[in-house]
């Protein structure tokens, strides 16, 4: 079973795709000056990753729509949300690590 090899990259490239289209969405609303609503871009949504990307900068508050499909950028709300998921990818490296020592210190040694 070779594509079971390929399982953990799966997660992988699919994080970093979420990132190079947030980065892209970013570029598009910067380059336009698009902070206030009056400045409001309508986004180029080429696939699905797109607007998951865009949904879930909405829900965080770091873009907010102004009506007809256009949004903006509130860049103190995406700081923010670069914060929270900062901490959040913390805390489950912290969660692995912790599994992993206490695997390794009372794990069985016959392993």
């Amino acid at each position: 079973m070779p594509w079971m090899k390929m399982l953990p990259v799966i997660p992988i490239a699919a994080a970093a795709r979420m990132r190079r289209t947030e980065l892209r969405i970013l570029r598009q609303l910067r380059a336009a000056q698009a902070d206030t609503a009056a400045r409001a871009v309508r986004l180029e949504h080429g696939d699905r990753m797109a607007a998951l990307v865009t949904r879930r900068l909405v829900g965080s508050g770091a873009l907010a729509e102004a009506g007809n499909a256009r949004y903006y950028l509130s860049e103190a709300a995406y700081a923010a949300y670069c914060r929270r998921r900062r901490r959040r990818v913390l805390t489950a490296f912290a969660i692995i690590l912790l599994v992993v020592a206490a695997l390794y210190f009372w794990g069985d040694p016959s392993l």
